[in-house]
This record gives C-alpha cells, structure tokens and sequence, in this order.
C-alpha cells in the first residue's frame, strides 16, 4: 500500500507539473498564434499596396500630363520681362468686365504690388540654382518669404512664378465670381490664391455690404509649348 499511495504522489506531482507546462506552452502557442495572423493581414494589406502601385503611377502620369496641357496648350509664351505688365492688364480687364457685367460699380481693383522677382522654376531632376551648371538667382534687395514647401504642389514647381499683394472692394456674390473666374482659367494663367482677408466697408446695415478685400496671390508663368 505504502509503494502503491507513493506512486499515487509521484503521479500527481508529474501530472501537475505537465498541466503547468502544458498551460505555459499554450499561452506561448496562443500568441504566436495571434502575432502570426497580424503579420498575415499587414502582408495582405501590402500585397493589396503593391497591386495598386501601378495603378498610381498611371494616375500621376496622366495628372502631369493633363496639368502640362492646362499650363501650355493655346496659350502664348511671355518672357519674366513681360509677367508683370501682362499680369496687371489680364487683372484690370477681368476686374472691368466683372463689374460690368454682374452690375457692381464697387467692385474695383484699389492696387496690385508685384513681388520682387519671378522665381525661376528648377526643372524636375535638374540642378538647384547656384549649383554647377545652374544659374544663380539674382540677389534682391527685399526678398520674399519663401513659401513652405508643403504649399506647393510637386508638379507645380517646374513652372516660375511671382507673387502679387491685391487690394480690392466689392461685394461678396461678385468676388465669388471672380474667384470661380480664375479658377476657369479665364486669364489664360493659373493663379493661386495664397489667403483671403475679408472686411466690410461703412455701415452693413441693409442691403448688401460693401467688402475691403486683400489676397496674395502666386501667379504662374505662361511658359507656353516651350516648357519642358
């Protein structure tokens, strides 16, 4: 009896320390497990990425292409010499035909200050300005803040560009309208609007109020079928 109840406890000391065993490698297994089926689904997200590398690529391709036929195509190429005049008149005649034509006699252009220099584009791929084989931008007296590069789109910063300060009055449906103008393209020119301060002018009780309206705005180049 005494050898049989000394089996007895070495037996369940043994089965003891196997269930304990036995729970331990089972947590372990339950985590792998768990880890394992994370990694299969981030490698089927990647694999998903993967497919639709392609796909992107040919999507920013024909967005290039689409904003070069925009930038350039049935409009004649000006000189840095001639952005600013050419600029000024696009602006002024856009400003009279608005007016006219949305029966705003407020709505005027009170001044349009140009920016020091065009900043000349650096092709894709190309060498940085100062660099060897690149000419340097000429030094400017008062230079513009530069923009944060995040403002500027990366297909956008092969074109030059200059900035320009616009004070204007009118009221807010024909401003509207002249936004929506630039957006269409109306002066043959992208143009981006920077920030839009807006404030009223006299008294706005009644009727439609007047608006003091500044903006800075980045004006492109017209590089025409000569940009590459």
């Amino acid at each position: 009896m005494k050898i049989l109840l000394a089996a007895m406890v070495i037996g369940i000391i043994f089965l003891g320390f196997w269930m304990l065993d036995w729970q331990s490698k089972k947590q372990q297994i339950d985590q792998l497990t768990n880890t394992l089926r994370e990694k299969q689904d981030e490698k089927a997200k990647m694999d998903t990425d993967i497919k639709q590398i392609d796909v992107l690529i040919s999507e920013n391709n024909k967005l290039k292409k689409d904003l070069k036929e925009v930038m350039e195509a049935g409009i004649l190429p000006e000189s840095p010499q001639e952005f600013v005049a050419n600029y000024i008149m696009q602006i002024s005649g856009l400003v009279e035909r608005i007016q006219r034509e949305d029966d705003d006699d407020s709505f005027v252009l009170l001044s349009l200050t140009p920016g020091t220099e065009v900043k000349q584009a650096v092709p894709v791929g190309g060498p940085k300005p100062g660099a060897s084989g690149a000419p340097a931008a000429a030094p400017s007296a008062a230079p513009e803040k530069p923009a944060a590069p995040a403002a500027v789109p990366e297909a956008l910063k092969q074109y030059p560009t200059r900035t320009f300060q616009m004070s204007m009055k009118g009221r807010y449906e024909t401003l509207v309208d002249f936004l929506d103008r630039l957006g269409r393209l109306e002066l043959q020119r992208l143009v981006t609007v920077n920030k839009l301060s807006l404030s009223p002018e006299g008294d706005t009780k009644g009727g439609r109020p007047v608006l003091n309206i500044t903006m800075p705005l980045t004006a492109y180049l017209r590089t025409g079928g000569d940009q590459q």
